[in-house]
């Protein structure tokens, strides 16, 4: 069994314990402040050999609600989601929708060249791509013949 498997099984455990305190005592996340009503930036990074390419989901995000920096090798992607009203003559029985400010910052392994990067959203997804620097890229060596 890896440590995938292993972790997998705990985050599980605790979704199912997170469904059994909210059944039992309501939005108990919230109540006791482990839930910060945050946008889960979750990410998917890959590369090939000229780029790095990551993909982000923000649904319902506007583009200019979204700020992206590169900072050398670290790219720090910041959300700010217009708050969402409250309709107070209603009874909420769960609040869960993302209002505020989040951040999520993304080391790549390599150097990038800031001047090459991109960045796209269309339909909810975010893609950035990040063109590796000149002297991360591998570079093929002639031989010569005498």
């Amino acid at each position: 069994m890896t440590i995938y498997n292993r972790l997998e099984e705990l985050f599980d455990i605790q979704n199912q314990l997170n469904e059994f305190f909210d059944e039992t005592f309501g939005n108990t996340q919230r109540t006791l402040g482990l839930y910060e009503g945050k946008l889960k930036l979750a990410a998917d990074m890959w590369e090939n050999q000229d780029e790095y390419v990551i993909k982000m989901d923000m649904p319902g995000i506007d583009k200019n609600d979204i700020e992206i920096q590169a900072i050398n090798n670290t790219l720090a992607i910041k959300v700010n989601q217009p708050d969402i009203t409250i309709d107070e003559r209603k009874k909420y029985i769960r609040r869960e929708r993302f209002a505020g400010e989040t951040q999520r910052r993304l080391t790549l392994p390599s150097k990038i060249d800031r001047d090459k990067i991109s960045a796209s959203c269309v339909n909810g997804v975010l893609e950035i791509h990040c063109q590796k620097a000149e002297e991360e890229k591998p570079k093929q060596i002639s031989i010569k013949t005498e």
